[in-house]
């Protein structure tokens, strides 16, 4: 167990700083672009770029928003519920999202395979599965802590 909470605080590290990262890219990026544009100089990369950036951000932060457990969240009939029935509730909206994940999985799978050829239309060398690569580590990370939110509430429901 020890070993998957380090792998699992190495992947959630990692993210995170990939989130840093990518926000940092879209703060500068914009930032040239205004400026190099004041100066009359057009950057046509940026916006495309920066767009990229801010969607691998959404998925990013989603996997961070999850597994910190601050992911919009509506539960005034669960905090109602007696602790049991909230227990095994839980384990079943956690199994569902992971269930839901799996099948994003298969079609990004999918999608990446019909789309390998696809480039960014400013920037030439960028295809779009270089993107796509990071939406699918964030969705493998997300079904991941799924699985092991799934665990965790199964065993909650027989513990006393």
């Amino acid at each position: 167990m020890k070993v998957l909470t380090k792998a699992y605080r190495m992947i959630y590290k990692f993210m995170e700083g990939l989130a840093f990262a990518l926000l940092t890219f879209i703060v500068c990026a914009v930032a040239a672009q205004v400026f190099l544009r004041a100066l009359g100089i057009p950057v046509p990369w940026t916006e495309e770029m920066s767009r990229y950036a801010f969607v691998a951000l959404v998925f990013v932060g989603s996997f961070l928003a999850y597994a910190t457990g601050r992911h919009i969240v509506i539960n005034v009939l669960v905090e109602r519920l007696p602790k049991k029935i909230s227990q095994i509730l839980s384990f079943f909206v956690n199994a569902t999202i992971a269930w839901f994940l799996v099948l994003l999985v298969r079609g990004m799978q999918a999608y990446m395979l019909a789309s390998q050829a696809v480039r960014s239309v400013s920037v030439s060398w960028f295809q779009m599965n270089y993107l796509n690569v990071v939406l699918l580590a964030a969705i493998l990370s997300m079904l991941g802590t799924a699985i092991v939110f799934s665990i965790r509430d199964f065993y909650s429901i027989f513990r006393k």
